[in-house]
């Protein structure tokens, strides 16, 4: 559907759902603690196989992206960096229990936060 849009429809339209995503969830990621913002950046680029440098970059434009990712390395993030399962075992741990029990993947960063300390 995005593909039949011209260009600046394209644009309206992401930002619609970007307001809507906001209303939903923008109180919660305010909570999150520092430990809980690092899983949670895991887990996009894990879903997505991509990291959230690119996926900002994207949506945003490289200024944004570049913002974002000086803001996230004074905070221990690194919004460039991959995911490596190989390197996340006790998060790929964490996820694999989740889907065997039927929760998928509601989880709760504090406790793969405290898990990957």
């Amino acid at each position: 559907d995005l593909v039949a849009i011209k260009p600046d429809g394209k644009i309206r339209l992401i930002d619609v759902k970007t307001k809507s995503y906001r209303k939903k969830y923008e109180e919660k990621l305010k909570n999150l603690t520092m430990s809980e913002g690092q899983v949670l950046v895991k887990l996009i680029n894990r879903e997505t196989n991509n990291n959230c440098y690119d996926l900002i970059k994207d949506l945003k434009g490289g200024f944004v992206a570049f913002f974002y990712q000086q803001i996230g390395k004074r905070y221990g993030y690194d919004l460039k960096q991959n995911y490596d399962a190989n390197k996340e075992r006790d998060m790929e741990w964490a996820i694999k229990e989740l889907q065997e029990s039927g929760e998928g993947l509601h989880l709760k960063p504090e406790t793969l936060a405290r898990r990957s300390e």
